[in-house]
């Protein structure tokens, strides 16, 4: 009797023991009040709305397929492209300062034929190139630094970065504007834009390079070790 007992209050410890920890669990699983919930989504959602449109490179997204299809497109035609970062200098003493310069001449605007027909996303080049600074000669294993003036259609337009198209001994440089949001715009259609071309991007040898503008371009030789 004395065990039947003894088992009788174990159960009754375990019993209330249970009752006092689902007592508080019982009240945790009650919903949050409804203010609570909206208050946390607006603090959440304004700073994060807030940087994305505060932050966020103008242009148009990154689009996967369309960048496939024109790399196979540009391969077939012979080309190979290489995506280069661009900056605006701060002013255009930065072509003075960048040392001696190849010959530079006037060449025909726009892209070449087949170099049109491959690529999918027309960029918006600059309306005209102005000076140029680029060194004539280059060893291979060595970055390729080019500085350059030139003037944009519209206000409304962002540098954005730059692409190089090689084939053979021809090389065509192109810089690419974007349309700033509306609202925006740049104080000057003047631009000094410096560009910078890794090291190994060329093979050795001589080559004619061309920075592309729409009404007009610049081209000069490089010589390549």
């Amino acid at each position: 009797m004395r065990e039947s007992s003894d088992k009788l209050t174990e159960v009754a410890k375990g019993c209330a023991m249970r009752r006092l920890w689902e007592a508080p669990m019982a009240a945790d699983r009650r919903p949050w009040p409804m203010k609570w919930i909206i208050l946390a989504m607006i603090l959440f959602v304004v700073p994060y709305t807030y940087l994305t449109l505060h932050f966020r490179k103008p242009g148009p997204s990154y689009e996967p397929y369309r960048d496939a299809r024109e790399k196979t497109l540009i391969a077939r035609s012979g080309f190979r492209r290489v995506s280069l970062s661009a900056v605006q200098a701060d002013s255009a003493r930065e072509i003075e300062r960048a040392g001696p310069s190849a010959l530079v001449s006037s060449s025909p605007g726009g892209l070449p034929g087949e170099l049109r027909a491959a690529v999918i996303t027309p960029p918006f080049l600059p309306a005209a190139i102005g000076q140029v600074s680029a060194p004539p000669s280059l060893d291979s294993e060595r970055p390729y630094a080019i500085r350059f003036a030139c003037t944009t259609s519209s206000l409304q337009q962002a540098l954005s970065g730059a692409r190089l198209y090689i084939r053979g001994a021809d090389a065509y440089l192109l810089t690419d504007f974007v349309h700033l949001p509306a609202g925006l715009s740049a104080r000057t259609d003047g631009k000094t834009v410096a560009i910078e071309i890794p090291p190994s991007t060329f093979d050795p040898g001589k080559l004619r390079l061309t920075l592309v503008g729409q009404n007009g371009s610049r081209s000069w030789d490089l010589q390549v070790r």
